[in-house]
């Protein structure tokens, strides 16, 4: 289940993502963003403090405990580990309080799912973040518990995700990587099928989880325990956002799994 998972990627550590886990009574809610890239945009929308600002049509049926970015970033060091303020504008600022490495997931880099196979100098690095989130068109201040994983996401679900048994309260398909500039050959349509083993209850799509490209093919024939039937789950719409109030790529939907 999700302990088994957290244990898997903390290893030996002793340090803050350790007391993290250690201090939890019940499974943590898990929300999972794969190509997250350098948007950190779920740590405010997916708060308790957007869902008073912006109510949906319905209650939230959950909040997350715990953010998880993957990415295999392909063009070098991301700017942010350098960084005190991952992100400051306006409205918004989060700032780091604690930054730990975990251990390293050495996971594939195929040819078939990316265009940069080459391992580089962030590849298999894992980090845990706590950090302040400051809004002010929210008028919050919050923590919030950040793990961002450097690895392809197909070969992550794959690997740690099924083969730990994971449950998780979200999963976001938001400019999914594959596509000119996106390093990725794959646009995702693999990650709706995975959505019941994942026991997820809320999908947040910017509209194209539908898409389909050659690495998403790749992916499922490389990792065989992704090919699964298609998810009959309905997705009920409660709360929607323009595409310029996220990614630009397409307006952002949140759906409740029933």
């Amino acid at each position: 289940m999700s302990f088994e998972l957290l244990n898997a990627l903390n290893g030996s550590n002793k340090g803050a993502f350790a007391r993290f886990v250690e201090g939890r009574k019940t499974l943590p809610n898990i929300c999972w963003y794969p190509s997250a890239g350098n948007d950190f945009r779920d740590l405010l929308y997916l708060s308790r403090a957007y869902a008073n600002y912006h109510p949906a049509s319905e209650p939230d049926p959950v909040f997350s405990d715990l953010y998880l970015h993957t990415d295999y970033f392909p063009w070098g060091m991301p700017e942010f580990l350098d960084r005190r303020l991952l992100h400051l504008d306006r409205r918004t600022m989060i700032s780091v309080d604690t930054v730990e490495e975990l251990p390293r997931i050495d996971l594939p880099l195929d040819a078939e799912l990316v265009h940069f196979p080459q391992v580089g100098p962030i590849s298999g690095r894992v980090f845990f973040f706590t950090l302040d989130v400051h809004s002010s068109r929210l008028q919050a201040c919050f923590k919030a518990h950040l793990l961002y994983a450097f690895v392809e996401n197909a070969a992550f679900c794959s690997a740690m995700l099924m083969k730990h048994q994971a449950r998780l309260s979200h999963v976001l398909h938001i400019r999914y990587g594959g596509g000119i500039g996106g390093g990725g050959t794959a646009a995702g349509g693999w990650l709706r099928r995975a959505l019941p083993r994942l026991s997820c209850k809320m999908f947040i799509t910017d509209g194209r989880h539908g898409d389909w490209q050659n690495g998403d093919t790749a992916a499922i024939a490389q990792f065989p325990n992704l090919d699964m039937p298609p998810d009959t789950a309905a997705l009920r719409p409660i709360r929607h956002l323009p595409a310029s109030g996220w990614s630009n790529y397409g307006d952002v939907s949140w759906f409740c799994r029933s």
